[in-house]
């Protein structure tokens, strides 16, 4: 079922029915008794996807019902197989959500009661002109009403009065996202790249302190979601979270003294080490779905054989996981490291804590924009694996520097320097994916205790079919990393890395 957007009124509150006839003129508004409340959901990704997108994602009485922010909306079935898009039977709704991240689940973000009611606008013949059916959502913190209306053919007259009316109970400046917003106010927003308040003239203790205490929330926000295994994204975002902190340690030395470098480096080192294995396994079996497109399908046997092994593999390491993040000793670690970070002076500061950010940042940044163009000069052409892994890496820590000191520079900048590297990272993951995936096949193959000699030639076949075509691939990713690269080393890009890095300093 599809409702073109003149079909919904979204009214903050309930709908005042005696409010509505008084302003439909000569016409009746008739209310029929409410149907027996129902349960509703509201869904969302924990990134909030569909609220950034001005949407909103209804469920109840077995169906999704997608508004958007001008007020469209479409209803589907709400049978699914899981709580991905993916997952979702084909239809409007589904459609509707197409730009929705893939790897990100849908969940539960508000639920409440749903009563529905039909109402009818009559002439003064008592024959009915308009329809609409009238959904008033409520949650323990508030009330919004969904109004959908039904056109009668040969009264567009009076359809057009009843919608005119409903917009005035909604107010012609409500938006859609806002109504939505009230019966749920207390929703968390997530964002994996925190804003930061600093500005030029912070002196880098500050500047790094505060990004860290940032990060360090980014990894203290997916916690739950590791262990309640939403989705994979929960660790990608930790990870890299946990990650960044790393490197810019690594890049700020000098800024805490070196024995609070030191035990800062060692708190975060001990943090990432359980979660290396878990996050090899995630990124195997979303590589895993793909492999059944690039082999031929006598090949597939094998790989059911294969994803099994894997998921088993990946539920016993999730629990691992989930009891350790979940552990007394873990949440003590990260409660005190969350303390010492926000109190102000308690990071025993280095003898470069006081210089200004701004002019720490810029000669870091160069640094390490130097160590990449060695590094890049060093492969050549010709790089081994071994030299584009050393390239990305290279890579990877230009980049965080970049994103993570950008208030200290200025952001137009900023952006095309970042998008040059941010292709070139691009190139170089994929690259590297393959090369990956190659070898965890390989160590599969060669580890794993198949039950019959049948399955090992299975298992067997399947990998050499896939080793063939990522070996293709990797061919492909090499050839557009090396040409990548060579525009980062270019005159033009050292022209506009150096503008933005000696661009004059703004107070803040």
């Amino acid at each position: 079922m599809t409702t073109p957007s003149e079909h919904l009124i979204v009214i903050p509150g309930e709908m005042d029915a005696i409010q509505l006839e008084g302003a439909i003129g000569k016409l009746r508004v008739r209310v029929d008794s409410p149907l027996a409340p129902i349960a509703f959901q509201l869904w969302d990704c924990f990134d909030q996807s569909l609220r950034q997108a001005s949407k909103v994602l209804v469920e109840f009485d077995n169906r999704f019902l997608l508004i958007s922010g001008g007020g469209g909306c479409v209803m589907q079935s709400a049978q699914r197989s899981g709580n991905f898009v993916s997952d979702l039977e084909s239809g409007p709704v589904k459609q509707g959500l197409r730009k929705v991240p893939p790897l990100r689940a849908l969940l539960v973000s508000g639920a409440g009661q749903l009563e529905i009611r039909r109402i009818g606008v009559l002439d003064s013949l008592q024959k009915t002109q308009a329809r609409a059916v009238v959904h008033t959502l409520r949650t323990e913190d508030g009330v919004v009403t969904l109004v959908l209306m039904q056109r009668l053919r040969g009264y567009d007259k009076a359809f057009a009065v009843l919608e005119t009316a409903l917009k005035h109970l909604a107010t012609a400046k409500a938006l859609v996202i806002d109504a939505f917003q009230s019966i749920r106010p207390n929703l968390a927003c997530y964002t994996a790249k925190p804003d930061f308040g600093f500005g030029s003239d912070t002196p880098i203790y500050d500047v790094v302190t505060e990004i860290i205490e940032g990060l360090l929330d980014v990894a203290h926000a997916n916690e739950a979601g590791i262990v309640a295994d939403h989705d994979t994204e929960f660790l990608h975002d930790y990870r890299v979270a946990i990650r960044k902190i790393r490197s810019v340690l690594n890049a700020c030395k000098g800024v805490y003294s070196p024995d609070q470098m030191n035990a800062l480096n060692q708190s975060f080192d001990d943090l990432m080490a359980p979660t290396g294995r878990l996050r090899d396994l995630d990124v195997q079996e979303l590589d895993q779905a793909g492999y059944f497109e690039i082999v031929p399908e006598n090949l597939h046997p094998g790989l059911h054989l294969m994803a099994r092994a894997f998921h088993k593999q990946r539920m016993a390491e999730h629990r691992k996981l989930a009891k350790y993040l979940s552990s007394r000793p873990y949440q003590k670690t990260i409660r005190a490291l969350a303390a010492q970070v926000s109190e102000a002076g308690a990071l025993e500061p280095g003898p470069k804590a006081d210089q200004a950010g701004v002019r720490f940042a810029r000669k870091m940044i160069l640094k390490r924009y130097k160590k990449l163009q060695q590094a890049v000069q060093a492969g050549g052409k010709h790089a081994s694996d071994a030299q584009l892994h050393d390239i990305r890496v290279h890579c990877k820590r230009l980049r965080y520097a970049l994103e993570l000191f950008a208030p200290l520079f200025p952001s137009k900048g900023v952006k095309p320097v970042l998008k040059s590297l941010k292709k070139a990272q691009e190139d170089l993951g994929a690259f590297n994916d393959c090369v990956v995936q190659q070898d965890a096949l390989q160590r599969f193959l060669n580890t794993h205790a198949a039950k019959s000699k049948a399955d090992s030639r299975e298992i067997a076949l399947s990998v050499g079919g896939v080793v063939t075509v990522l070996t293709h691939r990797q061919s492909i990713a090499r050839a557009k990393s090396v040409a990548h690269l060579s525009r980062l080393g270019s005159p033009e890009y050292q022209k506009n890395l150096r503008q933005i890095l000696t661009a004059p300093e703004t107070k803040e």
